[in-house]
Order: structure tokens, then C-alpha cells, then sequence
């Protein structure tokens, strides 16, 4: 008489393979949804940046002389239609992997420098934007 079934030992090995490939996934799942976040993070603040960008090409009345830097309020690009509305009521992560939230009052820092940008600024070739850091909300 032949026994069918599995052995204790081959019941393991599989156990086994498919939870190392379980967790392989989870991992790697894991890091994608992560890199996906701070991409969109960097993205809205590129895109925010950018509209700063062509606030200060178009409004004559802003003037930089060097050293001298000005401030630019989120709420005032809304305003004015270079940032829409609904960047106000999205939550992202920012690269600590914190929920944050824009906020009106959050500036944009727009000053005569030639150092290299960071994730937060961008340079135009003849000014350095810089968004602070939205508030940390959760």
C-alpha cells in the first residue's frame, strides 16, 4: 500500500519558499509606494515653485536687488490663479514620511543666489525660489 500526500519535510521547504517571497514582495511593494509618495511630494513643490516662477516674470511691481530677498504667500498665487485652490486640500508626505498640508500662508523665498537647489527650491538663472516646509499635520 502506497501512502499519497506530502511529507512533513517538502510541507516546510514550501512554507518556507513562500513566505520568503512573500515578505521579498512586501518589501519591495513597500519601497515603491514610498518612492510614488515622495514624487508626488517633489512634484507639487516643483510645480508650486514654478508657478512663483512666472509670478515674479509677469508682475512688473516686483523688484530684487541683491542681497535683498522677498516672500511670496501661497495664497497670493491662488489668488491670482497661478496655483490652484486644490493644492490646498491634499495631504502628501513629505520625505520623512510625515502627512503634511499646504497652507495659504506658506512662503515661497525668491533671492538673488547662484547655490545649488535643493528638493525645496528651484533656480531660474537669476533667482532661487524656496518653499518652506508645509506644517506637519499628522
Amino acid at each position: 500500500m502506497k501512502n499519497k500526500g506530502f511529507t512533513f519535510i517538502e510541507v516546510v521547504s514550501v512554507l518556507s519558499i513562500l513566505s520568503l517571497l512573500s515578505i521579498l514582495a512586501i518589501t519591495s511593494v513597500t519601497k515603491i509606494v514610498r518612492d510614488k509618495r515622495n514624487d508626488a511630494y517633489k512634484e507639487q513643490i516643483n510645480s508650486i515653485l514654478s508657478s512663483a516662477i512666472s509670478y515674479v516674470a509677469t508682475d512688473e511691481s516686483i523688484t530684487l536687488s541683491s542681497p535683498s530677498s522677498i516672500k511670496i504667500q501661497l495664497g497670493d498665487l491662488i489668488d491670482k490663479g497661478f496655483v490652484e485652490e486644490q493644492v490646498l486640500s491634499n495631504e502628501y508626505y513629505n520625505l520623512n514620511g510625515q502627512i503634511v498640508k499646504f497652507k495659504r500662508s506658506d512662503n515661497i523665498t525668491v533671492q538673488q543666489s547662484t547655490s545649488k537647489p535643493k528638493y525645496n527650491q528651484k533656480y531660474d538663472g537669476k533667482y532661487l525660489y524656496t518653499l518652506q516646509e508645509p506644517e506637519v499635520i499628522k
